[in-house]
């Protein structure tokens, strides 16, 4: 039995490449058998995969340009050939029995929710809709953002306001994903004692 699983990119994180291919644990990373993607009249790329259920892939997307991306899909760091890389992740050990095979998408983590990320210190609603334009919608993906990924989303939008406590985003959304709702409001107490 495989799963059918959709890959999508979209075309700002391809930006002039005119194709890529996908690569990962389910071609051993071998760029040589890397799965041709479709390029979309609005310039994103996309493909399917039948994947085995119950596991999970590490992937990335090797665009025509030579550079390599990530989609929306939860991360994680690796060590390749001494440097540290980011990998996107596809896990079908999801209960896939809930959802049709054609919701299993690359780019949307299985069960995750937009919550209101206003309630973390720090973040306003302007900041909210950044983080939500890049697919950070949930207190458990904003937990696993590093200090050096929150520094480059709010670079990028030119974002110098307000930021004070960015440093604490990730700790505080550990918290609140976990409900500790009480522990979290002592620690922005304390965050705004120490500012």
């Amino acid at each position: 039995m495989s799963v059918k699983v959709n890959f999508y990119l979209k075309s700002s994180r391809v930006q002039n490449a005119n194709g890529g291919f996908l690569v990962g644990d389910f071609n051993q990373w071998d760029v040589n058998k890397g799965i041709a993607l479709h390029l979309n009249d609005d310039g994103s790329l996309s493909g399917t995969l039948n994947l085995s259920p119950g596991k999970k892939y590490e992937y990335r997307y090797l665009l025509s340009d030579g550079r390599w991306e990530n989609d929306d899909n939860p991360k994680v760091l690796k060590n390749a050939y001494g440097q540290v890389v980011e990998n996107c992740i596809i896990d079908t050990k999801q209960n896939l029995k809930k959802q049709s095979n054609s919701e299993l998408k690359s780019g949307k983590t299985l069960g995750s929710k937009s919550e209101d990320l206003t309630k973390i210190l720090g973040v306003t609603p302007k900041i909210q809709t950044l983080l939500k334009s890049e697919s950070i919608t949930s207190y458990v993906e904003l937990g696993r953002c590093t200090i050096k990924k929150l520094l480059l989303i709010l670079d990028i939008a030119n974002n110098k306001k307000k930021i004070n406590y960015y440093t604490t985003w990730a700790k505080q959304a550990k918290l609140a994903a976990a409900g500790k709702w009480e522990e979290l409001t002592d620690l922005q107490k304390k965050i705004e004692l120490d500012a």
